[in-house]
């Protein structure tokens, strides 16, 4: 089982959960010199200006990114913003569901999957109803080890969108 990695700066410290990754590639397309699957290290802090990768990270659709400030301070600040701004998901964390559905959103991700998010169920071949989930990146390169599901072999197989 994978561990979360980190990549660090003199300002932040990014946390990189790759069992939480849907491959939904957001990093990567919008901050390529920060984010670059084709590299090793592929977490490369110093490709961008520190703002500009909280931006990025904060946009993850599963948090399989996240970051903290390497300054105590910084992070409390950043807790305190995020607690006012995210009170949903904290009264959620509390019991109470609003009664509301999420549309459902489906988004073709450039040279990647096909990322769905909201309330819908999917159903397999027998037409049972399998694990409910919010969140779902489809594979649209058919070289995925996991159908229908990505596994990021577009980035190993170069899957390009046709333009």
């Amino acid at each position: 089982m994978k561990t979360r990695r980190k990549y660090s700066n003199d300002e932040i410290t990014v946390f990189w959960r790759p069992n939480e990754c849907i491959h939904a590639s957001v990093c990567f397309t919008k901050l390529y010199s920060v984010f670059n699957p084709r590299r090793h290290p592929w977490i490369v802090l110093d490709g961008a200006d520190t703002k500009v990768v909280i931006d990025i990270v904060n946009e993850c659709p599963t948090r399989a990114l996240t970051f903290m400030w390497n300054d105590s301070e910084k992070n409390a600040a950043e807790i305190s913003r995020k607690a006012e701004k995210d009170i949903d998901s904290v009264a959620k964390e509390f019991g109470y569901v609003p009664q509301e559905n999420q549309p459902v959103e489906i988004k073709i991700m450039r040279n990647g999957p096909i990322l769905v998010t909201g309330d819908f169920k999917i159903f397999d071949s027998d037409d049972c109803t399998l694990q409910p989930v919010k969140m779902v990146s489809l594979c649209r390169c058919g070289h995925t080890n996991n159908p229908s599901y990505c596994d990021g072999s577009h980035f190993k197989y170069g899957f390009r969108d046709e333009e």
